[in-house]
């Protein structure tokens, strides 16, 4: 498993920790199977971190900057009696901001990014964005 997927892995297992999050199901893009779920109409999803930028004093393929993006979709049907998007983005956002990965992800601690860290996707997702660097630089 590459650096990145054990930072999306990371990130997705400590939403999943989570009690404020127990109403949510949270996924790592392309890592976790989708389908089975609480049916409690949330859905938090870690989405493929990319790269921003390669560092140049590396030997090998090394990123020095990542940009993490958390997808949050709620189901207004389902999810009547659950926190609002706009509460579960907040949720997301203080749990993750300043949250530093296990070292063995090789990446130090995220921050959100500091223009437009939430975006509206539509009535039901917002996107919210974190960046974070190698600790390898």
């Amino acid at each position: 498993m590459g650096t990145l997927e054990r930072l999306q892995k990371s990130i997705a297992e400590y939403l999943r920790s989570l009690s404020d999050l127990r109403f949510a199901d949270v996924y790592a893009q392309l890592l976790d199977f989708e389908e089975a779920g609480k049916a409690e109409g949330m859905k938090i999803r870690v989405l493929l971190p990319m790269p921003l930028k390669a560092s140049k004093y590396a030997i090998g393929p090394t990123f020095s900057d990542v940009e993490i993006t958390i997808e949050i979709t709620r189901d207004t049907y389902i999810a009547m009696n659950q926190p609002s998007i706009l509460t579960a983005s907040e949720i997301v956002s203080r749990a993750l901001h300043r949250w530093s990965p296990p070292i063995e992800s090789g990446f130090s601690t995220l921050v959100l990014a500091e223009n437009k860290p939430w975006q509206k996707i539509d009535s039901n997702n917002i996107h919210i964005i974190f960046k974070t660097q190698s600790v390898l630089q």
